[in-house]
């Protein structure tokens, strides 16, 4: 069975972007990053992603679903990689992120599609996002939503 992979943005060099190493203790014997820390390092990303556009030190969202392709090994002599983030879709309460991660060469080695919910740390439970979050968070609005 073949599983079709996420398309890649055209448009994801304008994207929101940092760079960051590829951590020794996430490379295995064969040389690459292991599956696991691929979700570790979005999840950091979009928190520094959170942090940037809204100005909040400890953003309140829930990640519900991650989704990702793995196209090229990430290998540590590649490193620092770069992934980029965009916002591709999103309502009153949660937004999808996608995120495009490449090596040093600029190589698309993965996609990552997460979906976040605002959370309510008190009521623990889904809230609306504030109108600040919702502005901040469509600046980067890189789809137009359907």
């Amino acid at each position: 069975m073949t599983v079709p992979f996420m398309p890649i943005p055209a448009d994801h060099a304008r994207w929101w972007s940092t760079t960051m190493p590829v951590w020794r203790t996430s490379v295995d014997v064969l040389g690459h990053m292991t599956a696991a820390h691929y979700a570790a390092i979005y999840e950091e990303v979009s928190m520094e992603f959170f942090s940037a556009i809204t100005g909040q030190e400890d953003p309140s969202y829930v990640n519900a679903q991650t989704t990702i392709d793995y196209r090229r090994e990430v290998l540590h002599r590649l490193s620092p990689i770069e992934i980029r983030v965009a916002i591709t879709r999103m309502d009153d309460s949660s937004f999808e992120m996608t995120m495009v991660l490449l090596n040093r060469e600029q190589s698309v080695c993965s996609m990552a599609r997460n979906h976040y919910v605002a959370w309510d740390r008190f009521e623990r439970g889904r809230r609306s996002l504030t109108a600040s979050e919702y502005r901040a968070l469509q600046e980067h609005l890189a789809i137009q939503q359907e």
